[in-house]
């Protein structure tokens, strides 16, 4: 909504162009278009493009000169208040704009602001500054503080008459319309007013979803929490709040780009660089799966205590002491949970009839099993993330052992050397695992050739160039050709049985084994990741991406700060937008309770307790929907009792009786010395079938023949 004072500079756009008040109808309206994202200058221009204000008959007709227009326009605006040399300065230059194709609205716009800007002290236009000043001001009264809309275009000119430069001006003017306002209050609409202006009090609350109480709290306790954050803030005055924030922010702001620059060091120009490539990927990723990995821990916890549990039901379900049943490992349990496939079922012929309890306790199986499952997948990712990060920052050992696994590579050039990576060993590992089972192809394919020396020399041939392409060693090759030639080679049975004995030893001896041995080396000296570790524990030993991840973990406690104290600063702003916007709901509220004061009335008791008393003054009373009694009605003051309109009274002198079905009905009647006002809360109310549906209003000591109810549902007395 707008703030009090985008409403005041609504309401002086409105008197510079206008000449006139805006009213608190149209004010309301314009608030509302410029909520919408409106701005004022944009205002001025549908203002000024209106048929009411440039039609034929409207204030500044299109169809006027530039010059003509500008002459009544700048007149209208200040006129009154400078001198003939000025008006026409001011004539020209407006006139000026409009003729270089400025706006009509644009340049009333830029008129009324500079008029605005003006200081009151201006030898030459500071009179129509002070004007245009107390003309918004009366405006403001008019539409804001007593909320009155006038019923034509006339109305809201004649606000503004007469007020000028002058201080006096102003007083006259505002009395003038509290004179006006109670000559014609009329009790219904001070009430509606008033309700109104409670109900948007009531609406504001309900859409922040707080309290008065809590509003005005609110701003100390921003300040205290600040406080938490920014030493000495609370107890600062304004102005030294605003330099410790502006001092906090700017070393928030050089914490965190001191923090981005040791990540950039950590992980950047430092030794071994050539090997860091995707190591802050990595390490992201580590992280990322020790948090899966803890999570898929703690909820394998979970569910075991839930099979746990669920055992336990099972057990009192069929009369057997808690802890008889215990599922094995797996979720099964003989004669009752049975594997099936990859998950569990129950065992034939067992039902929830035979075994109470066993339903639940199958799904805690699987549940469980399906969360051990889980966590097992979730270590091993972690796992595999962690030798990742130790293959791209590996320490002494692991890199000794890493040249080690180079000099055995033979199908694959690591990108880097002396740093292969786990994806460059996993597609050596394939190209030897290809070879070698093309080998042991090869060889069970032998044919007999002419005799057993040219077979064994085909067999030869077939490991010597395995030996060439790093299938297998010198040494694989010896083994292979003696188990081959031991056999008797003479035909194809033979030969068929030596390349058995052949392909053995291959399977037992060859490149794959030998590359295995080499990565297991490797592996052997990383760190072996317990459930224990978190990621620090992990990398101690990878001292390069223990770096990077500390300093990750400043640059995020950096930006953690900066939010915060940015959140913090947020929620101050909103409290104190809070505080402005119920003051200004306040104001509104205690105008239109002043209005009440104007017409010659007290401010309105709500019926909202059995008894209420009437004072000295004019009291005005409203039914609140409940029985309530009214003591001293009318003894010492002219009071009134507002019921609304649209009741339709009923002769009847028992209350309730003769009602008619097609309105809401009130009966005014005697009870001894008092008058009962009986009102129906439904059509027809006074004759439901159970309890009627109506309520009481009972004046103490007055006669009912002094009673007069108005058509708009005053009560008075006569």
């Amino acid at each position: 909504m707008a703030t009090a004072a985008e409403r005041t500079s609504i309401i002086g756009l409105v008197v510079g162009m206008v000449g006139a008040a805006p009213g608190a109808t149209i004010l309301a309206e314009l608030e509302a278009i410029f909520d919408s994202g409106v701005s004022l200058a944009e205002m001025a221009e549908a203002i000024a493009n209106n048929p009411a204000f440039n039609g034929d008959s409207g204030l500044y007709p299109a169809f006027l000169p530039n010059a003509i227009f500008a002459t009544n326009f700048v007149t209208d605006l200040i006129g009154d208040e400078v001198s003939a040399a000025n008006l026409t300065l001011a004539i020209d230059a407006v006139t000026g704009l409009l003729n270089a194709g400025e706006t009509r609205g644009a340049v009333m716009f830029a008129a009324i602001n500079a008029v605005a800007g003006v200081a009151t002290t201006d030898p030459d236009f500071g009179a129509a500054a002070a004007a245009l000043l107390n003309k918004t001001e009366v405006a403001e009264y008019y539409s804001v503080t007593v909320a009155q809309s006038g019923a034509t275009v006339a109305d809201l000119v004649a606000v503004l008459a007469g007020v000028d430069s002058t201080a006096a001006s102003v007083t006259t003017a505002n009395a003038a319309i509290d004179t006006e306002i109670a000559a014609n209050a009329d009790l219904a609409d001070l009430i509606a007013n008033l309700d109104a202006a409670e109900a948007a009090k009531t609406a504001f609350l309900t859409a922040e979803a707080t309290t008065e109480v809590a509003i005005g709290t609110a701003v100390a306790a921003a300040d205290l929490a600040i406080d938490g954050v920014v030493a000495g803030y609370d107890a600062a005055t304004d102005n030294v709040k605003a330099a410790l924030l502006a001092d906090a922010q700017t070393a928030n702001a050089t914490t965190l780009a001191g923090a981005n620059t040791a990540l950039a060091g950590a992980v950047g120009a430092t030794a071994g660089t050539a090997s860091v490539t995707g190591l802050v990927s990595a390490i992201s990723t580590f992280e990322a799966t020790i948090t899966a990995r803890d999570a898929a821990i703690e909820a394998a916890a979970l569910a075991d205590v839930d099979q746990t549990e669920a055992e336990g039901a099972y057990d009192v379900l069929n009369g057997d002491a808690v802890g008889t049943t215990v599922l094995g490992a797996g979720g099964t349990l003989a004669g009752l949970i049975v594997a099936s496939g990859t998950t569990l079922a129950l065992a034939a012929g067992v039902t929830e009839v035979t075994d109470p309890g066993v339903t639940a306790l199958l799904a805690a199986a699987i549940a469980n099993q399906g969360a051990i499952a889980a966590a097992t997948a979730a270590r091993t990712a972690a796992e595999d993330a962690l030798a990742q990060v130790e293959n791209l920052d590996p320490n002494v050992a692991r890199d000794a052992e890493l040249l080690n696994v180079e000099a055995g590579m033979t199908f694959v050039t690591p990108a880097t050397a002396g740093a292969p990576t786990l994806a460059e060993m996993a597609a050596e590992r394939a190209a030897l695992e290809a070879g070698v089972a093309q080998l042991d192809a090869d060889v069970t394919a032998l044919s007999f050739d002419t005799d057993e020396a040219t077979t064994e020399l085909a067999h030869a041939a077939l490991t010597t160039a395995a030996v060439a392409a790093g299938f297998i060693s010198a040494g694989a090759k010896t083994d292979m050709d003696a188990a081959f030639d031991a056999g008797a080679n003479g035909d194809q049975a033979d030969v068929d049985a030596s390349a058995v004995a052949s392909n053995a030893v291959l399977a037992a001896d060859n490149g794959v084994i030998d590359f295995e041995a080499l990565v297991t080396v490797y592996e052997g000296v990383g760190h072996p990741l317990i459930d224990a570790d978190d990621v620090s524990a992990a990398l101690a030993e990878t001292l390069l991406a223990l770096a990077a991840d500390t300093a990750a973990a400043a640059v995020a406690a950096a930006n953690l700060a900066i939010a915060t104290l940015a959140g913090l600063v947020d929620d101050k702003a909103e409290a104190e937008a809070n505080v402005d916007a119920l003051a200004d709901l306040q104001d509104v509220i205690d105008d239109a309770e002043a209005a009440f004061a104007g017409a010659g009335f007290a401010v309105p008791v709500l019926l909202d307790s059995a008894v209420k008393a009437a004072t000295v003054a004019d009291d005005v009373f409203i039914e609140d929907g409940i029985n309530s009694q009214i003591i001293s009605f009318g003894a010492s003051g002219d009071d009134v009792l507002f019921i609304g309109g649209g009741l339709t009274l009923n002769s009847d002198t028992t209350a309730g009786d003769e009602g008619d079905n097609a309105v809401l009905e009130v009966w005014v009647t005697a009870s001894g010395s008092n008058t009962i006002i009986t009102i129906e809360e439904t059509v027809f109310g006074s004759e439901a079938a159970a309890v009627p549906e109506t309520f009481q209003i009972t004046l103490t000591g007055v006669a009912v023949a002094d009673v007069v109810l108005s058509a708009d549902g005053v009560v008075s007395l006569a």
